[in-house]
């Protein structure tokens, strides 16, 4: 019973060392992965493949990004619909979502996205924190629900449990205000009920743009079927969500190497497209937040 009540104390104590050491060892773990990964393949090669790139591919994953960051952030927009006080121009809600993808970016883990809850200046913090909270677990809920998907295909002999976890997963966002009514207020919910199907659809559509992404990416050298493409992406992807490394870093490439080596496709052909796919989708739309958040820290 003392070490029970032991532990929490010393992690309230303790909170920022351990959240410091939290970020040394997911980045020591990726590089640890991105290293061990290019003992074993061709770095230069690598770096031949995302140079070889022809010019009408990189145009086609510019749009596709421009059109993922642009639901996401309307995703963003519909979600601080939920709190009445919340009426924010245009500007504010491009800023405060792409500071988010910034701190996520720099947090290992997607923490960091909590962080644009401090730029919320009409809401509370505690309302701003529950809405970032939906946003995180509908971005969350559609690489779950593919990777159980795929799982249910991917390992035959535990399917049934896969798809059954799947059946159950997919209709959680329509139960959130069921399983957490006491988290916000009735109103709110009321709210939610109006836009969870529309984000549903959204991050479906989101999710389909990835799935276009590497394939266009792939097919440029590689023979690719588009459903061994879907399962062995969204197995990708559902590796991602384990808090172990630095924003996926070496997991993604890792597993990519594995999976795609079973559709013939070279581990330099891997893991330059998961590099790519996280520059154009991660580091690209946080670009802008760059110049926000120096104007922010000069004020």
């Amino acid at each position: 019973m003392e070490i029970k009540k032991k532990l929490p104390d010393y992690y309230h104590k303790h909170k920022e060392q351990i959240k410091k050491l939290s970020f040394v060892f997911k980045l020591i773990f990726s590089i640890a992965l991105l290293y061990f990964l290019f003992t074993k393949v061709s770095f230069k090669d690598t770096i031949s493949h995302l140079i070889a790139l022809p010019l009408s591919i990189v145009l086609l994953l510019i749009v596709s990004s421009y059109f993922k960051f642009y639901i996401q952030m309307r995703n963003w927009k519909s979600l601080l619909k939920i709190d009445p006080k919340v009426n924010i121009k245009k500007g504010d809600i491009f800023r405060t979502h792409t500071l988010g993808l910034l701190f996520k970016l720099i947090i290992p883990g997607g923490q960091g996205s909590f962080g644009k809850m401090f730029y919320l200046k009409q809401i509370s913090k505690k309302s701003a924190f529950f809405i970032i909270l939906l946003e995180k677990m509908f971005q969350t809920w559609i690489v779950w629900v593919a990777g159980l998907f795929a799982c249910a295909y991917y390992f035959k002999a535990h399917n049934i449990v896969f798809f059954t976890l799947f059946l159950i997963s997919i209709f959680i966002p329509l139960f959130i205000p069921y399983l957490f009514k006491k988290a916000s207020s009735e109103r709110k919910w009321r709210r939610y009920r109006r836009l969870v199907l529309p984000l549903m659809i959204s991050q479906i559509v989101y999710l389909l743009l990835t799935f276009y992404q590497y394939y266009i990416i792939l097919s440029f050298e590689h023979d690719v079927s588009i459903f061994d493409l879907i399962i062995k992406v969204s197995l990708v992807l559902f590796a991602t969500l384990i808090p172990i490394s630095y924003s996926g870093l070496g997991i993604r490439e890792s597993a990519s190497v594995y999976l795609f080596a079973q559709s013939n496709i070279n581990a330099e052909t891997a893991i330059a497209c998961s590099l790519i796919i996280f520059f154009f989708n991660s580091v690209l739309p946080a670009l802008p937040s760059l110049f926000y958040f120096y104007k922010e820290k000069k004020n």
